[in-house]
């Protein structure tokens, strides 16, 4: 009888000295992070594949990158703008709106793609071997893919729409602000694709949290105009994406940096997360 012992911890070391692991053993993290940046060619050619199949179904292509959130900032303007008046009080509403509608579509599209990259990829989790991590990242950088032209369009409404701005080198702090918004993104696309694979239920609740997000960070109005409480105010302006936006409002229609405090503010969401 112990000869089969000894022979199988024998198989055991030899599997060990080839690199061969127990199927389901979690690597260590430093192990896991090598292997997501050996890996990281794959989460960019699957984000870039995916973001042009989807929109190569389409007649117009890779035009609903822009169209989208452009459609998505006409309605919300008629809606909120003229209807509501949410306008009154912002010197460029159009430009306040439309920052607003394309960093939030950014974060949004992340959130809900994010939370289904792990159920809507089961064939290839079982196919192939390879950190799981890939499936949500992939999901952000397909958004970023998307958000890139988007952005060039959003600055032509800037420049175009009445009252016109001027180009500042303030500009640049959208790139930084986006890159930070990025790794946000990730870490809320982490967070919910973990939730989601446990349960399915729990997806259901993802578009509540979207529509709380979207609600509360000021894409269409100003706090100012609606809530007096000191306390409130503080608490809506604690809110990342309120703080993404104000990033890239304050650098594009107001040429200036956003306050210290609020570039910090962002870091350690996007850290934390």
């Amino acid at each position: 009888m112990p000869r089969p012992t000894r022979q199988r911890v024998d198989a055991v070391k030899l599997a060990e000295a080839y690199g061969l692991k127990p199927v389901g053993r979690r690597p260590s993290l430093p192990v896991y992070l090598r292997e997501t940046w050996r890996r990281r060619h794959f989460a960019w050619s699957l984000a870039w594949y995916r973001a042009f199949s989807r929109s190569g179904k389409d007649r117009l292509g890779a035009l609903w990158f822009i169209l989208n959130p452009l459609l998505l900032a006409v309605v919300y303007y008629v809606m909120f703008g003229v209807v509501l008046q949410t306008r009154q009080g912002i010197p460029n509403f159009i430009g306040y709106l439309t920052i607003g509608v394309f960093l939030f579509h950014f974060t949004s599209r992340s959130l809900s793609t994010g939370s289904k990259s792990m159920v809507g990829s089961q064939g290839l989790i079982r196919s192939l071997r390879f950190p799981r991590i890939i499936l949500p990242l992939s999901k952000v950088l397909e958004q970023l893919i998307s958000l890139i032209p988007a952005l060039g369009v959003m600055l032509v409404v800037v420049i175009v729409a009445p009252p016109d701005e001027s180009i500042t080198l303030a500009w640049l702090l959208i790139i930084p602000a986006v890159l930070i918004q990025t790794v946000f993104n990730l870490g809320l696309a982490l967070i919910v694709a973990r939730i989601g694979a446990q349960s399915h239920d729990a997806l259901n609740l993802v578009p509540f949290f979207g529509r709380y997000l979207f609600y509360t960070s000021a894409v269409f109005y100003e706090y100012d105009k609606f809530i007096d409480n000191p306390t409130a105010l503080a608490l809506l302006r604690a809110n990342p994406v309120y703080a993404f936006l104000t990033i890239t409002r304050e650098a594009v229609l107001n040429g200036r940096a956003a306050p210290l405090g609020t570039w910090v503010q962002v870091s350690v969401w996007a850290l934390a997360l």
